[in-house]
């Protein structure tokens, strides 16, 4: 089990301009998970991987200060 835990779907979140019907995938990062997270994803972009499309892009700060 990850630490970014998906907790669910949202069906037919968004009509798209071309009337499509978009889908969101949710999850959640608890403030006790997020160092383990964080440290995942800056090693992930320290060797130049890519993150997950699932994994946030940006480091939540107000929560979590740097």
């Amino acid at each position: 089990m990850t630490a970014d835990s998906g907790e669910g779907v949202v069906r037919h979140e968004r009509i798209m301009p071309d009337g499509r019907k978009r889908n969101s995938v949710r999850y959640s990062i608890i403030d006790t998970e997020w160092p383990m997270v964080r440290a995942r994803l800056q090693m992930r972009l320290s060797e130049g991987r890519p993150t997950p499309a699932s994994a946030p892009a940006s480091t939540p700060t107000d929560h979590h200060p740097d």
